[in-house]
């Protein structure tokens, strides 16, 4: 029996960090289409052919980074929720800045956790087992 190969979407500007994330969704052994916007206007646009272009496979879940040039993660998250078969998808917000703020500006409405870039790569590695725990309860 194949195993189930999971379309994930970043949105990460960070060329290091997408390869970190790859990494942590690898040492998990997870099955994954890694769909990757490099700003915030891509994120979007990216968002916006989910609903229009039936070509685009239907995602699992989202990674956030939500300091995106163009669009900030707030603004691709209400894009994201506004769709009606996205409103419930999980999604990780990952992000550097440990400003006490940026956690209550979030909606938390279907936000399953917010991950905090560590300074290190085993704390990185940590993604890659949070974001398979999540896909096992879908």
């Amino acid at each position: 029996m194949e195993a189930q190969s999971f379309h994930i979407f970043l949105a990460e500007d960070n060329p290091a960090d997408v390869l970190l994330v790859r990494e942590a969704l690898n040492g998990e052994h997870i099955a994954y289409t890694l769909h990757v916007a490099k700003d915030g206007e891509q994120a979007i646009r990216f968002i916006e052919s989910l609903g229009s272009n039936p070509a685009v496979p239907r995602l699992d879940m989202v990674l956030l980074d939500m300091y995106l040039p163009r669009h900030d993660g707030n603004e691709i998250l209400e894009k994201l929720r506004s769709m009606q078969q996205y409103a419930q998808i999980p999604v990780i917000i990952i992000t550097g800045s440990e400003a006490p703020f940026d956690r209550e500006e979030i909606p938390q409405e279907g936000l399953l956790h917010y991950f905090m870039k560590p300074s290190s790569l085993d704390g990185f590695m940590q993604l890659g087992s949070l974001v398979g725990d999540i896909l096992a309860r879908r």
